[in-house]
This record gives structure tokens, C-alpha cells and sequence, in this order.
């Protein structure tokens, strides 16, 4: 049977919630989890938290507020925890009243047509999408991946890239549409950068239950278009230095400067003669 304990809420308007020492002595042993989840019993809720040492007490903190804005937590409020994994909590919320309180139905997430996909090797979600424009400065998820990697709410999470290195980032919700949409917002745009990841590129993304953490799987490139040789008998500017050029009535001319082999070469090209520019002071 899972680990479990119960509080019973006494100020609704609090940042966060305490946790029994009791239970963090016995079951954390030290390490405390990361970025934990704490999800409805029924699954249609999640969020993600943080649990932070306030004074000598461990407590749910940054998102708490989430959880109680979400589902309408009210004083009195009698809640029991069970630690089903490592990062994830079951809530279940019984009234004052002692009966099992009745959420209120979640506002449906939207979902889009990126194509969710299942790994052969385990149960942990995935999902494909073609980088395009709007991914500059956001990643959009999936609403069927939303839910199935337990990752609803705003806050905190980590991304893993194809090297294993870490970035932390920040998802938000958009409920300004009919639908909730989910994005990666902070800590996107540098990741994107720094992976190469450009327009027409495909890659897969997968949420790692065990760690509670995103990681970029797979990137197929797209085809990027060789870089042009300079033309015949061009003078690449950035290689331009001092010396012979040959002269198109024959023989050679003496440069003596850059600008002097600048001004050659653009001759030979077939552009007019670049006048002194002048400069006039107030």
C-alpha cells in the first residue's frame, strides 16, 4: 500500500501546505523530491509543485496555490496524500462535512494535430511535431500529452537534451481561448538555439515518468542547403590584402592599400568608382 497522510486545511489563502516531518523522515529519507506532481484521484487534475524547507518544516509550495484555486479548496477541507512514485501524489478532498467533496468538472484542454506517440520500450508518453515558425519563442504541447505525462498547471519543469544535459523551464497555461492550451514558455528559445533546431526539423519529445522530467528523443534535420562557393574570379572581400592585381589590358597593378584593392577589384567587376565621402562638422 502506498505511503499516505492527511491535513486538514486551515487557511485556504496560505502559499503553501506543511507536510508531517513524520512522513518526510520516514519516506523521503533526506531527498526530497525535485519537482513533484500532485495529481486527483480520479486523474482529471495535476499540477506541478515544489517542495520547499520553510523554517524547520517541509512544505507543498510554489503551485500550491494552483491546487486550491483549481478545485475550490475551502477551510475545513479534509485532504488525504498518498505517494504513489517517487514525484507523484494521489489527493483525494473530503469536506467538513465528512463526504468526498465534488470537484469542479475541469475545463477541457485542447489538443492539435502533433501526432502522439507510445514507446515500445515503456508506457511513457511522447509526442512528434515539425519546428515551425510560431516554436521561436514557445513549444505548444499536446493536450493528450499534457495529460498522460501528468504535467497540467503552470510552474516549473526540466527538459533533457539528446546529450542529457538539463534546462529548466517554465510551463504555462493560455485560458484566454474556449480551451486551455499548454505551452513551454521560459527557457524554451535558448534550448531551441543551442540544440539547432530549425524550421522544418522533426523531432520527438518524450516525458520521462521516472524523473518527471521532458526530454528531446529524436531529431531528423531537415535538409539544409550547402553554402555557395564565391564566383569565378570573384574577390571575396574578407579576403582582400595588398599586393599585384591583374590588370584587364594585361600586366599588373601595384596596390598599396585595401581600399586601393577594393577599389580594383570592384573596377574589374564593373562598378562605378566609389567617391570619398566627406564629413561636415557642427
Amino acid at each position: 500500500m502506498a505511503p499516505s497522510f492527511f491535513k486538514v486545511l486551515v487557511d485556504p489563502s496560505a502559499p503553501n501546505l506543511p507536510l508531517p516531518p513524520d512522513f518526510v523522515t520516514r519516506y523521503f529519507k533526506n531527498k526530497i523530491p525535485k519537482d513533484p506532481i500532485i495529481q486527483t484521484v480520479n486523474g482529471e487534475y495535476a499540477w506541478g509543485v515544489k517542495i520547499k524547507k520553510v523554517g524547520e518544516i517541509y512544505c507543498f509550495d510554489h503551485g500550491w496555490h494552483n491546487v486550491v484555486k483549481d478545485v475550490a479548496l475551502g477551510y475545513g477541507d479534509f485532504i488525504v496524500f498518498w505517494l504513489v512514485d517517487a514525484c507523484t501524489f494521489k489527493m483525494l478532498v473530503y469536506g467538513p462535512d465528512g463526504c468526498e467533496k465534488d470537484l469542479p468538472p475541469k475545463v477541457k484542454v485542447e489538443d492539435y494535430d502533433d501526432g502522439l506517440v507510445q514507446d515500445d520500450d515503456d508506457d511513457d508518453p511522447m509526442f512528434k511535431t515539425i519546428i515551425i515558425k510560431s516554436h521561436e519563442v514557445r513549444l505548444r504541447l499536446p493536450g493528450a500529452f499534457v495529460g498522460l505525462g501528468k504535467i497540467e498547471g503552470e510552474g516549473p519543469i526540466m527538459m533533457k537534451d539528446l546529450d542529457g544535459k538539463e534546462w529548466p523551464m517554465v510551463a504555462r497555461l493560455d485560458k484566454s481561448y474556449k480551451v486551455e492550451r499548454y505551452y513551454l514558455a521560459r527557457g524554451w528559445r535558448g534550448f531551441r538555439r543551442s540544440n539547432d533546431l530549425k524550421e522544418g526539423d522533426e523531432c520527438v519529445f518524450k516525458f520521462i515518468t521516472s524523473e518527471c522530467k521532458i526530454c528531446l528523443a529524436k531529431v531528423t534535420r531537415k535538409k539544409r542547403l550547402p553554402i555557395q562557393p564565391p564566383p569565378p574570379g570573384g574577390v571575396p572581400t574578407t579576403e582582400v590584402m595588398t599586393g599585384q592585381l591583374p590588370c584587364q589590358h594585361g600586366g599588373c597593378v601595384n596596390l598599396k592599400s585595401e581600399d586601393e584593392c577594393l577599389e580594383a577589384a570592384n573596377r574589374q567587376r564593373g562598378m562605378p568608382h566609389q567617391q570619398d565621402a566627406r564629413v561636415i562638422y557642427f
